[in-house]
């Protein structure tokens, strides 16, 4: 039971009425609200501070309390009046209540409320910048009296608004000596000075924040005939109680200070384990670039060998390694007695010479142009929507759909009006998909003409995540076609298309086989702690929250801030775990040989300067260096190249010209189109094959 309780509080605004109810105060804030804009700084600026503030306690024989107390304002702006509010029980009461202001600068009056008393001093119109209100009443229930020591509190603080500079506490005793006076204050932290001197203890606090209390317990020897109208009388013996209570308080104070040791290692924990996690599965592997590969191998060969057209057995060729690679691994077939790991590496071995191929600037089709996007760009092997436009443009290059420009009469019946220069029509080809058999294309037929040469189309050319592709297209056409623009309308936004593209997504990432190129092991592990992290600070920051209240443990504020602290970082590590995907996992040798080969053709297509000196040979081979361009998410930079070297009319040639029509530059009439060897250009002419190769570097064509 809190025996005293107050507080030293300016009140602002009018005095109104109590009691009013909901509609009342939504009045009031509404009429703020209008009259706020209207006040001058002066009025709307207005603040105060409390400087500090005083308390004189004389406890009598008898058990009456007599308080003389103080605080002292600093004002900004004018206020209405002071306020000292004293609550009290029913077993309490308070008599001969006086007050005033310092330099008579208020009207005192006391006003009674359920609470218990409010002590009031009315200020002047104009408020005095500094301002010192006193009062001083008589106490009557304060002391309790148990049946073997008397007890008194108080407390100060619970309902400031501002934080207190210092308080000053002086508590005089009805007792010859301080022998037998036993006192705590709670918190201790906040007591700056304290003694005992006779029979008086004298308190000076330190900074007291708003809302926090200061609170003081005096035991006492037990006053005899106590007199049940001054104190309350409770006939048990509880000085063990009291001080059973306080020895647990002060424990807890104990364990608060190592908690906070703890949380601070904690912090330093939570902060230094990610970059363990970075050094052991984060930092990358070397790419084996400077190995004997592509071309570079390929012009070593030449140049060790011999004048009579041999080369030196002890350096052999890339071609000769990968065939004795495929002997030795025919060899392990028969004998059985080859180790297991020297057939793994000859195995990566083999795909680092296909992935070389990319050095020469033809992009390797055994990699869709999704599985590509979704390798480079992705998140852990699933796709991004430029994996998915990419696997349309795969299936215009290599011939299953047909784009062409709209026909007046095509633009009237898709339904929308007006025309864009971006929209084209899409045609499904009929002899290539010929009909529909369940859920997937039977196909049949002929290939284009890719790169000058013919194919049978089997059926398991194409992939399940093509097939749905086409499948759509058709769900959403009349009579086999449809306009770019309205198959984006009926798609855009719609949960169809949604559950399409997760659908979509997942099968792509089963082709992309992530593992093989890129170790996710870190940032599993990362994801798992950063959740952990997040939902162990929220159990800790609750489970202290209840265990210590700020209201007597102020210092569990400082846990709880490096709390926070630790929380908002597992949400923050949690909320963008994709965005750490690559930091905390790393490529594979393979995986990083893969996306810095891939890296390079991203920076010869989109690189003018490299795409006019070194163009491709054909306008057939632009497309497939287009689809593999959106797949990387650099279309436009290579749609404006194209359409800056390949002339006018050779757009005719290309799977895409409805699209390339629009990056055409009009007022470009040529170009020079020179490369290292004169037997090339655009119009399907062989040139040198290494004037074709990239250069074995990790840094583009030259």
């Amino acid at each position: 039971m809190r025996l005293s309780n107050g507080s030293f509080e300016p009140a602002r605004g009018s005095n109104v009425a109590r009691g009013s109810g909901v509609n009342s105060i939504a009045l009031k804030i509404f009429l703020l609200l209008l009259i706020v804009p209207f006040l001058s700084p002066q009025t709307s600026a207005r603040d105060y501070t409390l400087e500090e503030a005083t308390a004189n306690i004389t406890i009598y024989p008898e058990g009456a309390v007599h308080v003389e107390e103080s605080v002292s304002y600093t004002f900004d702006g004018d206020y209405n009046y002071v306020y000292r509010m004293i609550r009290t029980s029913t077993e309490e009461s308070i008599r001969n209540i006086k007050g005033y202001c310092s330099d008579d600068a208020c009207k005192f009056r006391v006003e009674r409320i359920s609470e218990g008393y409010r002590l009031i001093g009315d200020l002047p119109e104009h408020t005095p910048e500094n301002l010192t209100f006193y009062v001083s009443y008589d106490h009557y229930g304060a002391v309790k009296v148990h049946d073997d020591v008397s007890e008194f509190r108080r407390q100060w603080g619970e309902e400031w608004e501002k934080p207190l500079g210092n308080l000053k506490v002086n508590i005089t005793f009805p007792l010859k000596n301080d022998s037998e006076i036993l006192y705590w204050t709670h918190p201790a932290g906040y007591t700056q000075e304290e003694n005992l001197n006779h029979n008086v203890l004298n308190l000076k606090t330190e900074e007291i924040p708003s809302s926090y209390d200061y609170k003081v317990r005096v035991v006492f020897p037990k006053i005899e005939s106590p007199d049940s109208s001054s104190v309350q009388i409770d006939n048990e013996k509880n000085l063990e109680k009291i001080l059973a209570e306080e020895k647990e308080y002060r424990q807890k104070e104990l364990k608060l200070e190592g908690l906070y040791d703890i949380t601070l290692y904690f912090l330093f924990f939570v902060l230094v384990i990610p970059v363990f996690i970075y050094l052991i599965y984060g930092r990358e592997l070397k790419t084996g670039l400077e190995e004997k590969t592509g071309y570079e191998g390929e012009t070593n060969s030449e140049e060790k060998t011999n004048s009579e057209g041999k080369t030196n057995p002890e350096e052999k060729t890339d071609h000769e390694m990968e065939t004795n690679s495929e002997e030795g691994a025919g060899h392990e077939k028969e004998t059985g007695h080859e180790d297991r790991s020297d057939h793994e590496s000859k195995t990566d071995y083999k795909r680092k010479i296909r992935l070389i191929e990319i050095y020469k600037r033809k992009p390797d089709e055994d990699f869709r142009p999704a599985v590509v996007n979704a390798i480079m760009k992705g998140r852990l092997g699933i796709p991004t929507i430029d994996g998915f436009t990419a696997t349309f443009m795969d299936l215009a290059n290599r011939g299953y759909i047909s784009l062409r420009n709209s026909g007046p009469e095509e633009a009237d019946s898709s339904n929308i009006s007006g025309s864009e220069p971006e929209d084209f029509m899409i045609e499904l080809n009929h002899e290539m998909c010929p009909e529909i058999k369940g859920k997937y294309y039977e196909i049949e037929g002929k290939h284009p003409e890719v790169r000058g040469s013919k194919s049978e189309l089997k059926e398991s050319e194409l992939i399940d995540f093509e097939k749905d592709i086409l499948k759509l297209l058709n769900d959403h056409s009349s009579e086999r076609k449809i306009s770019w623009r309205e198959f984006r309308k009926e798609l855009e936004g719609t949960e169809e298309f949604y559950k399409f593209i997760m659908s979509w997504g997942k099968k792509v990432r089963k082709h992309s086989e992530i593992d093989r190129f890129f170790q996710s092991t870190g940032s599993t592990y990362m994801n798992l702690f950063s959740r952990a992290i997040l939902a162990s600070a929220i159990v800790y920051y609750i489970a202290l929250s209840g265990y210590f209240p700020s209201s007597e443990f102020p210092g569990v504020s400082k846990v709880n801030t490096l709390t926070s602290l630790i929380g908002i970082w597992g949400f923050i590590m949690t909320k963008n775990s994709e965005i750490f995907v690559k930091v905390f996992g790393r490529w594979t040798s393979e995986g990083k040989l893969y996306y810095e080969l891939w890296g390079n053709f991203r920076e010869y297509i989109t690189d003018q300067s490299a795409l006019k000196n070194c163009p491709p040979e054909s306008v057939k081979i632009w497309d497939s260096y287009l689809v593999y361009a959106a797949s990387l998410g650099v279309a436009k930079q290579a749609f404006r190249n194209m359409s800056l070297i390949v002339p006018f009319e050779k757009l005719e040639e290309s799977s895409f010209r409805p699209i390339s029509y629009h990056y055409y530059d009009h007022s470009v009439h040529g170009f020079e189109n020179a490369c290292s060897s004169p037997n090339q250009g655009v119009d399907g002419t062989e040139r040198s094959s290494k004037s074709s190769s990239f250069k074995e570097r990790g840094d583009g064509p030259e």
